[in-house]
């Protein structure tokens, strides 16, 4: 995933002007350096500030601001590097945890699988993990699925998206 930003001289803003160019983050402090001086912050024009932001997922966006630092653009930069390039999980985990997640985890750390009802999370946990082969056969007919998958739900740290059930790992 990208995070750009696009970097602004704020003296030359304030003076009516925008001044400012495009990086791509994670950005090596050389070249960030090298931005800032083609941009015109010197010692008559100090400070920078983020006038725009591009990533491909708008809810990282909504965590950023104009004065973000260079450090930070750069964590937030490489913390979205980590997810899946398609994004179909970052937004489930923003859907079900919010932006803050992906900037604080990675895909490691969660499990997913297809389901998209209470009913779907405990037929898959109780016939595919096998949680009823101990069950003898005429009581397997009156399990709910439905239920147990509700209840699952409510007590793990999980929650479904568009994308299915995803669980964090601890």
């Amino acid at each position: 995933m990208t995070l750009r930003a696009y970097i602004t001289n704020l003296g030359k803003y304030n003076e009516g002007e925008l001044v400012g160019q495009w990086v791509n983050f994670p950005c090596d402090e050389d070249d960030f350096a090298e931005v800032l001086e083609e941009i015109g912050i010197d010692e008559h024009y100090e400070e920078w500030f983020v006038t725009d932001y591009e990533c491909d997922i708008d809810d990282v966006i909504s965590e950023l601001g104009e004065y973000t630092s260079f450090d930070e653009l750069n964590g937030v930069a490489e913390a979205l590097e980590a997810w899946d390039d398609d994004g179909l999980l970052a937004e489930a985990v923003i859907d079900i945890w919010g932006a803050d997640a992906l900037l604080e985890t990675t895909p490691d750390d969660y499990m997913y699988f297809e389901a998209y009802d209470d009913e779907d999370i405990g037929y898959y946990l109780a016939e595919e993990l096998g949680i009823l082969d101990e069950c003898p056969d005429n009581l397997r007919n009156y399990f709910d699925y439905e239920a147990y998958g509700r209840d699952i739900r409510i007590e793990s740290d999980g929650g479904l998206s568009s994308n299915g059930y995803f669980i964090q790992r601890y």
